[in-house]
């Protein structure tokens, strides 16, 4: 980036960074202002709450509770929880569904909350039996069944006291040929969880009324914004979220762009100097004059995980370096029609130095950032500081998940102390194209070529014979060529989790065709584990009707008290 952090040459000593977006063709800038002006004036149409829509929601609800379809249903409630105006009563009707809800996903402890809710907010006296009832059954049931909740991943180590969330038998650190990277310091073994991750930004992609709008967790005992209708919380410490502030009372809700993403990350750095447009600049000026041929020695405050982000690899390939000006004038310009952060850069010089933070924000974050996709096409994407100090393998011994907000890494194959580890760059675990293009990849977008074990020449074959004729690696592929349709009970899966743990400590040091199926293998048992704890009962025949019918009454006895009032 040629233009990026230069200054105009001046003969009065001004501090004015040059215009990186004088070259924007104007059709683009008129574009940018025709679409904002578009989002903005649809966002006002729908931003007012309004009992209507909420009653709307509610119904929608009600049909999917009458499938049993509990996560469409809690998602509908949700949604009338958002449109509902200040003190109305569908307000106690959503938690009071929504913690039948609850109860029928095994999560008793949010049906408690949300029956406290719905009493807090006034729900109809004549009804409170109904609910009291339903409070009786649900800590009857936390004595004798096993509560479910959504998975929280924890570091099978301690954590490192200057890098939270990363297991304290890694070492980050720096050398010419690898840069900064992760070794182990102990021998580690598969299945171990050593990085556990939050973003320093995140976000869901075009996703509403399932999330919180501050921490992105889901299934939680959400609140809504008394201001708008576009975002729920966790509770009040996340509703006091400054990126939600501004975006509440700008109508600014834009989840599809990902204009928004990058937004995000610079108002949250904003935030960290108080709003101060002279603080934030020294210290971004600092960061990115320093010298970054080192490690950080720690990541524990914002300022230091700021500062490590700025530091990231910038590099891009003379193609997309082209391409990177009109979305990140696009930012630039989508921000400063925010009137706070307008009023905060409102000087030349100051605009100038957004240009190039919005410059540098795009680029930094669209070569670390971590995208994925799930099964319920429920797209997020994050900047993960520490994750980004990974290497790339073709052959890698690491696996990245996702829960939540969180990114989470496994190891796959055995690691020695003193060796790095490694993920993939392709997104998926493992890139199925030839060699040959895996390289032209990497070495366009990232400027290297990988060594790994893969993309060697040759590979022996005494790895894959190994394998192949090791029992275990027969029966693993059986079971899972014949697993029912409905899937295994947990203790099934369990068992085949460790048994490919165990195939994979022996046979993982060298990289094999068979050995990729082997982690495959495991990945997706280990997902399987995962979601049978929080499974879903889909069915009545998931509750015996002496428990079912009470909760049904509760739902059917609130329709009928709202559309009394009609």
């Amino acid at each position: 980036m040629e233009l990026l952090w230069q200054k105009e040459p001046s003969k009065d000593n001004t501090d004015l960074y040059v215009d990186i977006f004088r070259n924007v063709p104007p059709e683009f800038r008129k574009s940018c202002l025709q679409n904002i002006s578009k989002y903005k004036a649809e966002r006002n149409s729908v931003a007012q709450k309004s009992d209507e829509k909420s009653s709307m929601f509610y119904s929608n609800g009600n049909r999917a509770f009458e499938t049993s379809d509990w996560r469409e249903a809690m998602k509908c409630y949700n949604a009338s929880l958002c449109f509902a105006e200040i003190n109305s009563k569908n307000t106690s009707f959503v938690y009071a569904s929504r913690s039948v809800c609850f109860f029928q996903l095994k999560m008793y402890r949010k049906c408690l909350v949300d029956i406290d809710l719905a009493e807090q907010a006034n729900y109809p006296v004549h009804l409170l039996p109904t609910l009291h009832e339903q409070r009786r059954r649900c800590l009857e049931r936390m004595k004798s069944d096993d509560e479910r909740g959504e998975f929280v991943p924890i570091l099978s180590y301690g954590d490192d006291e200057n890098f939270p969330g990363m297991a304290n038998v890694l070492r980050l650190q720096f050398t010419e040929n690898f840069g900064r990277h992760i070794i182990a310091k102990t021998d580690i073994s598969v299945g171990k969880t050593i990085l556990v991750e939050e973003p320093f930004t995140s976000r869901l992609v075009g996703i509403q009324h399932i999330n919180c709008a501050a921490c992105l967790k889901t299934t939680m005992n959400f609140i809504a914004c008394e201001h708008c209708t576009g975002a729920l919380f966790c509770d009040s410490t996340c509703a006091d979220n400054y990126y939600h502030k501004i975006e509440c009372a700008e109508h600014w809700f834009d989840s599809k762009s990902p204009n928004e993403f990058y937004m995000r990350s610079i108002i949250t750095a904003l935030n960290i100097f108080d709003n101060n447009a002279e603080r934030l600049q020294e210290f971004v000026e600092d960061a990115i004059n320093e010298n970054v041929n080192t490690a950080p020695e720690s990541l524990n405050d914002l300022k230091s995980k700021y500062r490590a982000l700025l530091q990231l690899n910038t590099f891009t390939s003379d193609k997309n370096r082209k391409l990177h000006y009109r979305p990140a004038y696009m930012i630039f310009y989508s921000l400063m029609t925010l009137e706070s952060i307008k009023k905060i850069f409102d000087t030349k010089p100051k605009r100038r130095f957004l240009m190039h933070l919005a410059l540098h924000h795009y680029v930094v974050i669209s070569i670390n950032n971590f995208r994925n996709v799930d099964c319920d096409a429920i797209e997020d994407e994050g900047a993960f500081i520490i994750c980004s100090y990974f290497n790339h393998a073709c052959a890698p011994n690491l696996m990245v998940k996702r829960t939540g907000q969180y990114r989470y890494c496994v190891t796959v194959r055995p690691i020695k102390a003193g060796q790095q580890l490694f993920v993939t760059y392709f997104g998926d675990l493992f890139c199925e194209q030839p060699v040959e293009h895996c390289q032209e990849y990497l070495l366009a977008n990232f400027n290297f070529r990988c060594t790994c074990e893969r993309c060697k020449p040759h590979i022996l074959k005494m790895n894959s014979e190994h394998l192949l004729s090791d029992p275990e690696y027969s029966y693993l592929c059986t079971e899972q060529f014949k697993q029912p349709a409905q899937g295994y009970d947990i203790q099934k899966l369990i068992h085949l989790q460790g048994k490919f743990v165990d195939l994979l400590n022996r046979f993982g040091e060298h990289w094999s065709r068979e050995l990729d199926t082997v982690i495959e293998g495991f990945d997706s048992i280990s997902d399987q584990i995962v979601l049978t704890k929080q499974s879903i009962p889909l069915g009545l025949e998931s509750s015996s009707n002496y428990e079912y019918v009470p909760l049904i009454i509760l739902v059917i006895s609130i329709v009928i008290y709202v559309f009394s009032f009609k």
